[in-house]
């Protein structure tokens, strides 16, 4: 085992490398936007980022450091804006992001979420130990201007350091996403505002258009059910390190198949006992759990 390996902490489970280095996301409801590390003897600020799939010359866009002076491995104190590669002292505290965002843009209500194991997904994403945020675009009347308040909350989590990735499910194009489809019966099967948002573009800060102009780090995971949404411009969104899937050309998913669930199989997949029980989980020190197929 390396001495340099950040570790996750769990409340029901213990891994094999914990008595290295910590993070610490708890399973279920009682995960917080944030999650604590602790550095092990002789690690780096370029180490904990690769494995949780956040960007080393992002970290003070991400990092939440619990003290100015960090202590490296030789006993000396530094600022901590000069730590990417040095090595630090054991039990050095920080927060790292642990939120992701869930946004519905889809069809059919209660019954399209359903259908679409949206419920599944956000409870899997609690198993894996993430705070989960959600945005229901089927919550807000016609006039409400939906599109900004999911750019606002975008923002907001990102620059409080909360912001891990975002899963966002709807209609999309090369550059868009949102609620805004091509089909003529779209008005009568959303419930909701219809809008799109671009990926990309639309300036920077608290008043930009796109996802990319809300964001002050690149994001360690981006995965989007919407149609055109394995492009470039998504995937500029995610860390280099980060994961990332979408949908090329037209998404037409399966109701109730692995075909839109579940997503806990982007963080590992493990098949026991004949494919009957699955391990999901270990990607970016997210904790295990394990089901039975199909759940």
């Amino acid at each position: 085992m390396r001495k340099d390996e950040y570790m996750i902490k769990t409340r029901k489970s213990m891994r094999r490398f914990l008595m290295r280095q910590k993070v610490g996301r708890k399973m279920s409801n009682s995960a917080t936007r944030s999650a604590p590390a602790a550095s092990s003897q002789g690690c780096t600020i370029a180490e904990l980022a690769g494995e949780i799939g956040l960007q080393a010359d992002e970290f003070k866009e991400w990092l939440t450091f619990s003290s100015d002076q960090v202590q490296l491995a030789d006993g000396t104190f530094t600022h901590r804006n000069n730590v990417t590669q040095d090595t630090l002292l054991g039990e050095n505290s920080f927060q790292i992001p642990n939120t992701m965002y869930m946004a519905w843009f889809g069809e059919g209500w209660g019954v399209g979420k359903t259908v679409m194991n949206w419920g599944v997904n956000c409870n899997d994403m609690k198993k894996l130990g993430f705070n989960v945020v959600l945005f229901d675009n089927d919550y807000y009347a016609k006039h409400i201007d939906a599109k900004y308040l999911f750019l606002n909350q975008v923002g907001s989590l990102a620059s409080s350091k909360q912001l891990h990735g975002l899963y966002m499910m709807g209609h999309g194009g090369n550059n868009v996403l949102g609620s805004e489809g091509w089909l003529p019966t779209q008005a009568q099967t959303v419930l909701g505002p219809i809008w799109s948002v671009p990926y990309v573009g639309g300036g920077v800060g608290s008043g930009a258009d796109s996802i990319e102009g809300r964001l002050q780090y690149h994001l360690g995971a981006v995965i989007i059910h919407a149609c055109d949404s394995e492009n470039a411009n998504a995937k500029s969104l995610k860390s280099a390190n980060g994961i990332f899937s979408g949908e090329p050309g037209t998404y037409v998913p399966i109701p109730f198949t692995p075909s839109v669930d579940p997503i806990a199989k982007h963080w590992g997949i493990e098949y026991e006992y004949l494919a009957w029980i699955i391990q999901y989980g270990g990607k970016q020190k997210t904790n295990y759990f394990h089901t039975t197929y199909y759940h």
